[in-house]
């Protein structure tokens, strides 16, 4: 047996059992209930909805979506409200942790700056790390460009996920490894795991009215 066989055979094992080890949180929605996932609505003036990728209901909300996880999309609608859905359980930080979510709004925000303390957004996601007091947002920003951040105080960052030159007549696909911005974003804070994962649409500041529909959400770790 040759030296090159003897470390290929080890590494094709280590491979396996990472796999293995490997943990997915897939968000699959029912048209009866979301689970066990935990729902917020701030003020009681939104509603969660679901469609088949070829409902004829809505059309504006639902074409040119294919079939999410169970065949459904979920549409989050609110009017001067905040609601969303997620969890609350502890979600390990490493390299291998990613987060996968798939998304389309109806329009963008442009009356407003969001950099300021009154602040609406189309569609978020919600990143929170409690012992450290340290949450992401990320958003679909109606005034800056993908890419773009700004602060909200020391331990709040917000994180144009998509904006203002996203194309919005098409779902957005985006993968995020948190793992990565907790330490860019923080200066290097060590941060061990992830307690709170929401998806949103905020429209309560203004009195504004949003659709968005989510149509893949996949949490992995190890």
């Amino acid at each position: 047996m040759s030296i090159k066989s003897l470390i290929v055979i080890p590494f094709f094992v280590l491979f396996s059992f990472n796999n293995l080890l490997a943990e997915k949180i897939r968000f699959k929605f029912s048209e009866k209930s979301l689970g066990n996932y935990v729902y917020k609505d701030l003020n009681d003036g939104g509603f969660l909805n679901f469609f088949n990728s070829s409902s004829s209901g809505d059309d504006d909300l639902v074409k040119n979506f294919s079939p999410m996880l169970g065949g459904k999309n979920l549409v989050i609608s609110s009017k001067n409200n905040f609601i969303g859905f997620g969890i609350e359980e502890e979600i390990p930080l490493t390299d291998k942790t990613s987060i996968e979510i798939q998304w389309k709004i109806r329009e963008l925000f442009l009356e407003h700056d969001e950099r300021l303390n009154k602040r609406d957004f189309p569609v978020m996601l919600i990143l929170k790390n409690k012992d450290q007091d340290l949450t992401i947002h990320y958003v679909w920003s109606s005034n800056f460009n993908e890419g773009e951040f700004w602060y909200d105080g020391d331990n709040s960052v917000y994180v144009a996920l998509d904006g203002k030159n996203t194309n919005s007549s098409k779902a957005s696909k985006n993968k995020i490894k948190p793992n990565d911005d907790f330490e860019v974003f923080f200066w290097e804070t060590y941060v061990s795991q992830i307690d709170e994962i929401f998806v949103a649409v905020d429209t309560d500041d203004y009195g504004l009215e949003s659709n968005a529909i989510i149509q893949k959400l996949i949490i992995e770790y190890m």
